[in-house]
């Protein structure tokens, strides 16, 4: 490519997109900066005089001599309200206050209405709050600014104007004085003592109605005054005159920062303009880059067509068209693969279609062949010991299938229609071949619900909850039944249907429950006698029932799932391997005999693996569930042995023997641990960290946080802030 080319696109494209964007950029800077002085609105003239008047003196005092003390009086009676003028006014001598204090470093704004800080610098060290009707705000934006403080706010009564200082980390000498009453200036004037040791010296006056005390002819105001005359002598100067205090102290000047908040008008204005103008220069771009690419491509330079290589046409030409011909080469290889793609999908369908028609009415000849075909079309199904399979259809697709097949083997009508009207969910329906009256149908939105089991002459289905709400249901089976000589009991959840040959009256003894739970325990406690008495009883009723093979495995199929989810909770190693046993057992038994022989033998090998596994893993586990769970209000050892499917006694006897301590009583101990921290890292009543510990009873839990710590928790409390403050 030659350099003209580069040099014209280069040219074109600075002309044509940067230089107006960078125009508007400009533009954009300075309308938004006048619009925000404008807004700087709705204060009076009078708090601006005032806020001037202040500002001046402390830059006359500190101007050129940054440990000159400030000892005269200065009022901060602030009014609300500033004219757009005065507020103009104020942030230029707050910023003229902060270039001559070159280290000042916070000299800010926030917005009273949104509770947000606009702007600020640094720290906050000294800060003037005023028209503040709501004092809750105050103490949200104290909070808000990530100081350190050594004074705790506290909950302001009556109180608009007022000051509030705090010492920082980087400045331990400058204190907050909050004044909400008098009764907290005093504590206030105490905890920064405390906490100072005597440092600080008042000399400056404070006046005005930043302190108001009150009625000062009360006895506690009083008190409290003479109580911090008596206790510090450093506030010996102060003075109670009218309804002010007068108190001198002073701090360095290099100390001394401000952060002014001043009520912001909205802000929507501006925010809005700013998104209207950057959304016009987006806009702009955008068509200008349509005009660039059209322009280059009524050139000689033609970047759409060349833009793998941004190589010219007649370069490509020169050099024999290499990558011309490269190119068709890919495109032809596209649409091979296109077309291969197009073919392999066909098959695949093909190959499904077929897989339905035999998984639903052929038999498979091995385990394996189903399970494979199982998977390629990625279906819900149950095992193969089961005689009937029902595939969940949720795009519907199948039914023509269906329909094809029943036709082609059975010569006889068959259809299927929209189930809509019975606005129930996905189902397969599957018709008789001797008649056109209602359809024999099986729900398939979930198939261990809907089918409970298959026997050799008569099936057992589930009857959906939806479909006990419809009047048409019994009507539809009835007809099943007439199309289909069938008879037919219903219980409470099923409906049973018998062929011609099998009587309603002979409807075998039901099978007897399987207790999983003390299953579940003989397992996990490793007791042979118990789990074999389990079984024996359980052999015995079956093998009378006059069930068949096919069905019992079908029964015994919940205790197979329950035995299942035990081994994944605990997380055994070996689960992939005995869960591959377990089923190989229900399908290759062919007597009751050997399945009960089988099933006791795989059980109690399971059993024998748990013991196994490392007694430190197995505490580690325990412990970690204990850490987790120990704040929980249902949180007992009665919920760890559920959880681990133990029982009680194993479980104790097992925490005992490997760690020598009961297990209770570690748990009591974690959780007064974990009651101290929080008594000393947070402010919360006893009460509500007594609750979030899991207790309901706050009388005896402290009982209990004193017999084992020796006193009671808000003893505790004290003692360690006493020792912080010392």
């Amino acid at each position: 490519m030659n350099n003209s080319l580069y040099r014209n696109f280069y040219k074109n494209f600075l002309l044509v997109m940067l230089l107006p964007t960078s125009v508007l950029t400009i533009t954009l800077l300075f309308f938004n900066g006048y619009v925000l002085i404008q807004n700087m609105a709705n204060l009076s003239s009078n708090t601006g005089s005032v806020l001037e008047k202040e500002l001046t003196y402390y830059t006359k005092q500190l101007s050129g001599c940054r440990n000159t003390l400030i000892s005269e009086s200065i009022p901060l009676t602030i009014s609300s309200g500033m004219d757009s003028y005065s507020k103009f006014q104020l942030i230029r001598k707050l910023d003229n206050f902060k270039n001559i204090l070159g280290y000042c470093r916070n000299i800010g704004i926030i917005d009273m209405q949104s509770e947000k800080v606009i702007s600020s610098d640094g720290e906050i060290t000294l800060s003037l709050f005023f028209d503040t009707a709501d004092s809750q705000f105050v103490h949200k934006a104290w909070e808000s600014m990530d100081t350190s403080s050594l004074l705790y706010p506290y909950q302001a009564t009556n109180s608009t104007n007022f000051l509030y200082m705090t010492g920082q980390k980087n400045y331990p000498d400058t204190f907050l004085f909050f004044t909400f009453d008098s009764y907290h200036l005093y504590h206030t004037i105490s905890d920064l003592l405390k906490n100072s040791n005597g440092s600080v010296i008042l000399e400056n006056h404070i006046t005005g109605e930043l302190f108001p005390l009150g009625n000062p002819s009360d006895e506690n105001t009083l008190k409290w005054y003479k109580q911090s005359v008596s206790d510090f002598p450093e506030f010996s100067s102060f003075s109670i005159q009218g309804t002010t205090l007068i108190g001198r102290y002073s701090f360095p000047a290099y100390d001394l920062n401000f952060y002014i908040f001043i009520p912001f008008s909205s802000m929507y204005y501006p925010l809005i303009t700013i998104l209207a103008i950057s959304a016009g220069i987006l806009l702009f771009s955008f068509c200008t880059g349509l005009f660039l690419v059209r322009y280059m491509a009524n050139t000689n330079y033609t970047p759409i067509r060349e833009i793998r290589g941004l190589i010219p046409q007649d370069h490509l030409a020169k050099e024999g068209n290499e990558l011309v011909q490269i190119n068709h080469a890919i495109i032809h290889m596209n649409e091979k693969i296109g077309d291969l793609n197009t073919k392999l999908n066909m098959h695949r369908e093909n190959i499904r279609r077929s897989i339905l028609v035999k998984l639903l009415y052929q038999q498979y000849s091995s385990e394996q062949e189903f399970l494979e075909d199982a998977r390629v079309i990625n279906i819900q199904y149950l095992y193969p010991f089961f005689t009937i399979c029902i595939i969940k259809n949720e795009s519907r697709q199948n039914i023509p299938i269906l329909y094809e097949y029943f036709s082609k083997k059975n010569s006889a009508n068959c259809r299927y229609f929209s189930l809509d009207s019975l606005e129930t969910k996905q189902m397969i329906l599957i018709f008789n071949s001797k008649d056109n009256t209602a359809p024999f149908r099986i729900t398939a939105e979930n198939l261990y619900q809907d089918i409970c089991h298959t026997l050799g002459k008569h099936i057992t289905l589930g009857v959906s909850e939806e479909y006990q709400s419809f009047s048409r249901i019994p009507v539809l089976y009835e007809q099943a039944v007439q199309a289909l000589n069938y008879s037919f009991v219903t219980g409470k959840d099923t409906i049973t249907f018998y062929s011609d040959s099998t009587s309603s009256n002979t409807v075998p003894a039901p099978l007897p429950e399987i207790d999983c739970i003390r299953l579940e325990k003989s397992i996990l406690d490793c007791d042979d006698t118990l789990l074999l008495q389990l079984f024996y009883d359980l052999f015995e009723k079956i093998q009378t029932s006059g069930h068949t093979l096919n069905s019992i495995k079908i029964h015994l199929f919940s205790m197979f799932s329950h035995i299942r989810r035990m081994l994944f909770q605990l997380n055994i190693s070996d689960y992939q391997i005995i869960d591959n046993e377990l089923t190989a057992i229900f399908m290759n038994s062919e007597t009751i005999e050997e399945l009960f022989n089988l099933l006791y033998a795989i059980m109690l090998e399971i059993g024998r693996n748990l013991y196994t596994v490392s007694d430190k893993d197995k505490i580690e586990l325990i412990q970690q569930y204990i850490y987790e769970h120990l704040c929980n209000s249902d949180f007992s050892v009665n919920s760890i042995s559920a959880y681990f499917h133990i029982s009680l006694t194993t479980l104790s006897r097992f925490y005992k023997q490997k760690t020598g301590q009961n297990i209770s009583t570690f748990i009591n101990d974690l959780k007064i641990e974990r009651t101290k921290e929080l008594l000393v890292r947070s402010n919360h009543s006893i009460e509500y960290i007594v609750e979030e510990m899991g207790y309901s009873n706050t009388s005896s839990f402290i009982r209990k946080f004193k017999s084992i710590v020796g006193m009671t928790p808000g003893q505790y409390r004290q003692i360690y802030k006493d020792q912080q403050e010392m």
